[in-house]
């Protein structure tokens, strides 16, 4: 287990990864933009699972204080933004509509709102398109993962690592496969629901377990860094909403960002230095309050 700290490099990511979400919401060309919340999966749980486990290591950690920074994060923005998207919507939606929003509402409220998506619409047709909380999908993905994953690291605290990486191991391997056959058979239970999405968060974790790449691997950390960003644009430009997804597909992006997280975990890397720069930065820090307030507005305007 690494010794914490900021890494700038990684709000660069999370720049990169909601400038994706912008640019295939707004149909700017990156049909498969998609692909960073995918982005925001791995590196989420990349750094909630380093915390965790120095916490452990400290004797520090305490699951109620772990989920009172979350409700502290995540809920004001959040009941914000619902209670705007709700107060606009009674002026301008026709009734049935306007239940349909405030169901939705009351879904994400009970971190909910990917099973309610996944019951009544997908996440690419007609009706999801003027839906404005289509998004909060992945907020409920979230959420539900952190209801169980802290009580997992504390069982798995009694064991040494190489354990803990192999019960990570398996579980991710295990949703994967899950997440691979479902995409071909329940594609939209697959899209939206926590098991076949839950192996792109637990990459977040096994990361925390790998080996560090250092100085003498200077290289191989030069161009995997690089790699990684330049694939991420590959990606979000040419996947398309007819891929089946996520299944092995999201498997690529998922893998680009560990990647990055890798390499530059011991020094930073030329791209990562990039990253690190105060214009990627800004927008990687209000990369949680852009998401929240970006497909409201897009959906209202459609």
């Amino acid at each position: 287990m690494k010794a914490w700290k900021h890494r700038p490099e990684i709000d660069g990511l999370r720049a990169i990864a909601i400038l994706l979400v912008l640019l295939f919401h707004a149909d700017l060309g990156f049909k498969g933009g998609f692909i960073g919340v995918d982005v925001f999966f791995v590196i989420s749980r990349y750094l909630i699972t380093g915390i965790i486990l120095n916490k452990q290591r400290a004797g520090q950690f305490r699951i109620s204080e772990f989920w009172e920074r979350r409700v502290r994060r995540i809920l004001p923005a959040s009941i914000f933004m619902v209670t705007a998207v709700l107060c606009y919507a009674s002026f301008t939606f026709m009734p049935d509509d306007f239940s349909k929003l405030s169901e939705t509402a009351l879904y994400h409220q009970c971190l909910l709102s990917n099973v309610n998506l996944w019951l009544t619409s997908g996440y690419f047709n007609n009706f999801a398109e003027s839906n404005p909380l289509l998004h909060t999908w992945s907020l409920a993905v979230e959420e539900q993962f952190y209801l169980f994953y802290p009580f997992l690291l504390m069982w798995l605290g009694r064991y040494r690592e190489t354990v803990r990486l192999r019960v990570l191991t398996g579980l991710f391997l295990l949703s994967l496969i899950g997440s691979e056959y479902a995409v071909h058979t329940q594609p939209e239970m697959s899209f939206f629901l926590l098991p076949t999405r839950a192996w792109e968060m637990l990459l977040g974790g096994i990361i925390c377990f790998l080996p560090v790449l250092n100085r003498d691997h200077f290289r191989v950390r030069e161009v995997v860094s690089t790699a990684s960003v330049l694939g991420l644009i590959f990606c979000g430009w040419y996947y398309h909403e007819e891929l089946p997804f996520p299944g092995v597909s999201a498997a690529l992006p998922c893998l680009l960002t560990a990647g990055f997280i890798c390499s530059n975990l011991k020094n930073q890397t030329s791209i990562g230095r990039v990253m690190s720069s105060k214009p990627f930065v800004f927008v990687g820090l209000i990369s949680y309050s852009l998401y929240l307030a970006h497909w409201p507005i897009l959906a209202f305007l459609k």
